[in-house]
């Protein structure tokens, strides 16, 4: 572990406000002490005679580039708080490469940039410059208050290499420095010229405290330095080591929004209730969905459902003729056209995987799956300290958790899933009230559906035909389930398998439409849909219209519905990305951190209600085993398997209350662009 530090190195987030902070100018006279540290990872540049001490470079001439870091009052407060980020603002008379130092009273020296969360930046000369900057690592004052040297060098070359630092636990032509400072004096600095550098000054804002809750004791595996190299990297060495090689871990590429996004030709129409004589197209099997649905196709004329009107002699015979008619028709809430969805993940480590456990046992209790560690949104141990840990705090919330008297049927809307998959062994739902006999007992739309039902090919088999690489099966295992390797968030629940997607994972907005009726009648209290369109220059009017009866319907069913953000790294305030875009209060719409407690570069940001974790998510893709995926379909489920727990310990509440409860429970963090400001956050939900 680190000493104890009152300046260091975190992960960031966007600027918030300004406080400033009084710097004054110190000749640094007598070394000071140095505590033993782990810090302070160097490498010498090419061309040097050795490697670089860093405490030579505090030593180093140029007292005008060393500061000490005075706390004073400003306007009846302190300037720097418990927890406070602070940023340095640097200015050269030459350009070159920055680097900052800091040591602190105690003699413990950091390195505050370059770090392994942040790599060389060139300045400019005579131009401010600030460190670090939105979106690289932030520096973190704790308490107790004081005094802190810190000093800003200008060279023509760096002097701490990154490629040294992202190799630190490997390298042995790293020199970390341990132990006590050399004998006083200045150095040559192994031949580098300090006249060569340029003369910089520094200046010091605060940029606001995170808001979280405390954090408790973490366990980390014995043996393992899971705080000398940034989170992500230490992750995939550590996945390495246990699944084995991958094709790359990382993030999909970022989608560019489209001017139109397609759609099948055909038209949903959504009736208003009690009426439907005079409707076109054919009835959707949507179980008990309060409202009439039904498709109609613009392309041939067909008579109404009395048998009495022609299509096309009521409405026209163009595509927008019919849709403009439709949407004025007073028998319809909405019409819009049935567009094509896509799910939201991104399979990125599958090679190979590792071999699948023939008998899982029960959700473990006092045993812990082999892979706990590489599931870090569970219980994040590949972060720095505890304290500055990013997760859902699902251990912490787990503590107090105790069994509901019957399991919460969670629906996941999907590829379907692979019903061999041994993690989700004795977590799979089954129809209580269907026999296999030719009919529709339940009359929930599907005839014989034992385990759910396909609206893809029409059936009551939900298997997902990718034997290797089920969507809808990796985010099921996310939810719940459990085996040697890895556990589900909820311990006590039955997923109800519906496969509304292909197996290329595409399909439409009709038969996602179909599986939330199915849902409906079939009492799922949680939907999943990890799933949508490709982003639209502007919304729909009547599609916000539509989708909102159809949410409202299963809201009055008692249900909640969860929705990926999408993967399009773009603002939704400024595109519409359906079904995530229409708010209802009985639906969350989930955007992507990731592993170093960032918004994931992927993920869709500003209309989404909160973040869950959404790279370097470990589950089952079938029957094969575990891989690593990426994605805003892999932070919906976490958000789902939250709302699974809250019901469990509160059987009672409705779906807007569940709703608001994981809404105003996050663990907020600054500049994170979400409604809540913040992180799913179990433990305060179940609190």
């Amino acid at each position: 572990m680190f000493p104890p530090q009152r300046l260091r190195p975190v992960i960031p987030r966007v600027a918030r406000c300004a406080l400033t902070v009084v710097l004054t100018a110190l000749t640094l006279g007598a070394a000071l002490q140095a505590q033993p540290t782990r810090a302070l990872i160097v490498e010498a540049p090419a061309g040097t005679r050795g490697p670089l001490d860093p405490l030579d470079l505090l030593r180093a001439e140029n007292p005008a580039q060393e500061f000490l870091v005075e706390v004073r009052e400003v306007q009846g407060r302190t300037s720097a708080q418990a927890d406070d980020f602070v940023q340095f603002e640097v200015r050269s008379e030459r350009a070159g490469y920055v680097t900052l130092l800091n040591q602190n009273p105690e003699g413990t020296l950091t390195f505050l940039y370059p770090n392994p969360f942040a790599a060389n930046r060139t300045i400019a000369a005579n131009q401010w410059v600030r460190f670090p900057d939105d979106r690289s690592f932030r520096i973190q004052v704790t308490p107790p208050f004081g005094l802190e040297l810190v000093k800003v060098l200008v060279t023509p070359e760096p002097l701490v290499s990154q490629a040294a630092l992202d190799r630190a636990s490997q390298s042995r032509s790293l020199v970390v420095v341990e132990g006590e400072p050399t004998e006083e004096g200045t150095t040559d600095l192994n031949g580098l010229d300090p006249a060569a550098w340029g003369v910089a000054t520094m200046r010091m804002t605060t940029v606001g405290p995170p808001s979280s809750p405390s954090a408790r004791s973490l366990d980390v595996p014995a043996g393992a330095n899971y705080y000398s190299n940034r989170p992500v990297e230490r992750w995939r060495t550590v996945y390495g080591e246990r699944v084995g090689p991958t094709r790359s871990v990382g993030t999909p590429p970022r989608a560019q929004p489209p001017a139109v996004e397609g759609h099948t030709g055909e038209i949903i129409v959504i009736g208003r209730r009690g009426r439907g004589s005079r409707s076109f197209g054919d009835p959707l099997a949507v179980g008990s969905m309060f409202s009439p649905i039904r498709v109609v196709d613009p392309s041939r004329d067909s008579r109404d459902a009395s048998g009495t009107r022609s299509l096309f002699e009521t409405h026209g015979t163009s595509f927008d003729e019919v849709l403009a008619s439709l949407n004025a028709d007073p028998d319809v809430v909405a019409a819009f056209p049935n567009y094509r969805v896509a799910t939201y993940g991104s399979m990125v480590a599958t090679d190979p995987p590792t071999a699948a456990d023939p008998d899982p046992p029960s959700p473990p209790s006092s045993a812990t799956p082999d892979l706990w560690d590489l599931q870090w949104g569970l219980h994040n141990a590949f972060w720095r300290t505890p304290r500055a840990r990013v997760d859902v705090r699902w251990r912490e919330g787990m503590e107090d958790y105790r069994a509901p008297s019957t399991p919460t049927i969670v629906a996941v809307i999907d590829t379907g899933i692979r019903m061999d998959t041994p993690h989700l062994d004795g977590y799979l739902w089954r129809n209580p009230k269907e026999r296999i006999n030719g009919i529709d007992d339940d009359n929930n739309g599907c005839v014989d559906d034992l385990y759910g039902c396909d609206f893809v090919d029409g059936d009551a088999d939900p298997t997902d035909p990718n034997r290797s690489e089920s969507h809808g099966t990796f985010v099921a295992s996310l939810i719940t389930g459990a085996s040697t390797q890895t556990i589900g968030l909820a311990p006590d629940v039955r997923i109800m398998p519906i496969r509304a997607l292909d197996v290329n994972g595409r399909g439409t907005i009709e038969t996602v439409i179909q599986a939330i009726g199915y849902a409906v009648k079939s009492g799922a209290k949680v939907i999943n849909l990890s799933l949508g369109q490709r982003p639209l220059m502007s919304s729909d009017e009547k599609y916000d219209e539509g989708l909102a009866q159809v949410f409202a319907d299963a809201r009055e069913a008692g249900i909640l519905i969860v929705m990926a953000a999408g993967n399009d790294g773009i603002d939704g305030n400024s595109f519409t990305v359906y079904p995530s875009h229409v708010r209802a209060p009985n639906t969350l719409s989930v955007a992507a951190l990731d592993l170093d407690g960032e918004l994931a570069s992927f993920s869709n940001y500003g209309r989404a209600d909160l973040a869950a974790p959404g790279t370097h998510i470990l589950g089952h893709t079938g029957s094969a085993g575990v891989c690593s995926d990426d994605g805003t379909s892999m932070a919906a489920p976490y958000v789902s398997a939250a709302a699974a727990l809250l019901w469990a310990a509160s059987p009672n509440l409705t779906p807007d209350a569940v709703r608001e409860t994981l809404f105003g429970s996050v663990t907020t963090i600054p500049g994170l662009p979400v409604r809540s400001g913040g992180l799913l956050n179990i433990e305060a939900a179940l609190r």
